[in-house]
């Protein structure tokens, strides 16, 4: 292949300004991110899927959020704060000094879907019994079984 093709060229991850913001209100809310304490520390090789809930449950109460990632590659967090992006919703504001900071943004509003578990049920719930129940065949007549399976071993 006598040719090399284009590389693609990629949107910035992180702005120069944020919208809405003005350069010093932006270079301000760096500053700010970089101060706040951490979220959680994120280990190398760890298991990141607890992470959303985390940051939708802090951008209840904090209007910016900083996760460690000391001793992570640099692309490996950046691929991570662009999840975040996506799947919290929220703007990224630096990845300096090896931190994730993300703001909620202005108009921040708790998302209603239905993400966050409200109530369990207990396991031990009897209503699913298998003991005694009625089963349904194809002709639609109930059979009542019981839990006593018989194998066809008689040893």
């Amino acid at each position: 292949m006598l040719w090399k093709p284009h590389e693609p060229v990629y949107p910035r991850l992180i702005k120069t300004t944020i919208d809405g913001l003005s350069i010093e209100e932006t270079k301000e809310m760096r500053k700010r991110g970089l101060a706040v304490p951490a979220l959680t520390k994120l280990a190398k090789n760890g298991y990141y899927g607890s992470l959303v809930p985390m940051v939708r449950d802090a951008f209840l109460t904090e209007e910016l959020v900083r996760i460690d990632c000391k001793g992570l590659q640099k692309s490996d967090y950046k691929k991570i704060g662009c999840k975040l992006r996506d799947l919290v919703p929220c703007i990224l504001v630096t990845f300096d000094k090896e931190q994730i900071v993300v703001w909620r943004g202005q108009n921040y509003k708790p998302s209603e879907d239905g993400f966050f578990l409200t109530e369990r049920e207990p396991f031990d719930h009897s209503g699913n019994d298998l003991d005694d129940h009625e089963v349904e065949n194809q002709n639609g007549e109930g059979i009542t079984g019981n839990s006593d399976y018989y194998s066809g071993d008689s040893d």
